[in-house]
């Protein structure tokens, strides 16, 4: 029997191979934020508070300076672990568990957390005309990426899974907070917009404490809060897809999220044919895209949370269309050949490496 595996070999647990996936994103994430050196952060501040946890399937990082800075970061951590026990697709007590268990069948009451991370995930799939679909949890199921599989799914599978792909089916009631399902074969996957949504939160959350600046990253997804003592912005690097070692160029934040999403990151190994995790609402396939990765610079991290992911199933034209219609993000666009394309918007944000050249596109 032929069989495919997961960037991680297929033999170690499921929770480790996600373990190991995070930590990598994690240790990313690291270079990712090129702060100054902390003598320069902390020049008449006190230290940090710095909370390093595993949640949500990942390693996350919440760094806070300010005079109520342990307070808020305790809280922070505190929030995030509270939306992992709600929204987690492999915890069969989550709300999301719940309403994927109760598929086709009468609507399910769940927490006002769960209630508006759906709605809002609902809005997003309409503003990019379902590019990002929430209701694709069968599709990652089914092609292992939440349980392991040992075989690509043959078509007649896929078309049964896409009987469920359908954001406009999901019935909502804010009068009574509930979701319905209408479907049996949906199954939600927020994972593609709740990180973002988590951060958006989280930087309200912080704005209670008196804090002077923070610095959150969660998997990867980057959420700066204020700047450095000096006034100048925080620097955000952008990976290099191609090579993951170095990076394109560096975003100078302020109060700002820069989210990446690429078929680097994970994906599926089948008779030497990668499959990204990033699933096509159409196909029902994992997305063939002439796109290695998309950045979004916005001040919202659920919008670029879910864009990142819209824009990869767009592929490169598409997403140069969708932004010169919707010009209120920022984008970095990496092609699987190496090139480097770049909202206007951006200009004096993005800095590029000396030798990396940027195709820039819009009004300037």
């Amino acid at each position: 029997m032929r069989h495919c595996k997961l960037k991680q070999s297929n033999k170690r647990p499921q929770r480790t191979r996600m373990m190991r996936f995070a930590v990598t994103v994690f240790l990313c994430g690291l270079l990712l934020v090129r702060c100054s050196p902390s003598s320069e952060i902390n020049a008449g501040n006190s230290e940090p508070a710095v909370r390093q946890f595993f949640s949500m399937d990942t390693l996350m990082r919440i760094e806070v300076y300010g005079k109520e800075a342990e307070a808020a970061a305790d809280a922070a951590q505190a929030l995030i672990e509270k939306y992992d026990s709600l929204w987690s697709a492999l915890d069969e007590n989550s709300d999301i568990s719940k309403l994927n268990q109760s598929a086709g069948g009468p609507p399910i009451h769940v927490s006002d957390e769960t209630f508006s991370l759906v709605e809002e995930a609902l809005y997003q799939a309409a503003y990019t005309d379902g590019a990002f679909d929430p209701t694709v949890g069968y599709l990652l199921e089914l092609w292992g990426f939440r349980h392991e599989i040992s075989r690509v799914p043959n078509k007649d599978e896929i078309n049964i899974a896409l009987g469920g792909v359908d954001w406009t089916s999901v019935r909502m009631n804010d009068e009574d907070n509930t979701i319905q399902l209408t479907f049996s074969e949906t199954k939600l996957d927020l994972g593609g917009i709740a990180k973002g949504y988590a951060t958006d939160r989280l930087t309200e959350l912080l704005a209670q404490y008196d804090i002077d600046r923070a610095l959150i990253n969660l998997g990867g997804n980057i959420g700066v809060i204020g700047q450095k003592v000096d006034g100048s912005p925080f620097k955000v690097a952008i990976t290099d897809p191609s090579n993951p070692d170095r990076f394109i160029g560096v975003v100078f934040a302020k109060d700002i999220t820069v989210i990446t999403s690429g078929g680097y990151e994970r994906f599926l190994e089948f008779d030497g044919v990668r499959y990204t995790h990033i699933m096509d609402p159409n196909s029902g396939y994992p997305v063939e895209t002439n796109l290695a990765s998309v950045s979004i610079v916005a001040t919202a991290g659920g919008k670029g949370d879910a864009l990142s992911t819209a824009l990869m199933v767009m592929g490169l034209d598409h997403s140069i269309e969708f932004w010169e219609r919707h010009p209120d993000f920022g984008v970095v666009l990496c092609t699987a050949t190496g090139e480097i394309h770049c909202s206007s918007n951006l200009k004096g944000v993005f800095v590029p490496e000396s030798d990396v050249e940027v195709t820039y596109f819009g009004a300037t």
